[in-house]
């Protein structure tokens, strides 16, 4: 089990075993029951080989508008 404190702000640090071990270092953040659950957001690095011909944009681009979809619940 690992413990994690709030910071000052309330921010969370995961440490670094948490997230390589599920892969991310984005989640999405649900909060159900009294429980606060984050949700690893897939990467989109792991589009590289399927997708790799048809995306033009940066990978942080990429990333970004995943980010804005995810604050305006749109995921």
């Amino acid at each position: 089990m690992t413990v994690v404190e709030l910071d000052r702000k309330g921010r969370a640090l995961l440490p670094a075993s948490v997230r390589k071990k599920v892969g991310s270092r984005r989640f999405e953040v649900k909060v159900s029951k009294g429980r606060i659950e984050f949700i690893p957001l897939e990467g989109v690095k792991s589009l590289r080989g399927k997708y790799a011909t048809s995306v033009r944009s940066s990978w942080q681009e990429l990333e970004d508008k995943a980010e804005i979809l995810v604050i305006k619940r749109k995921r």
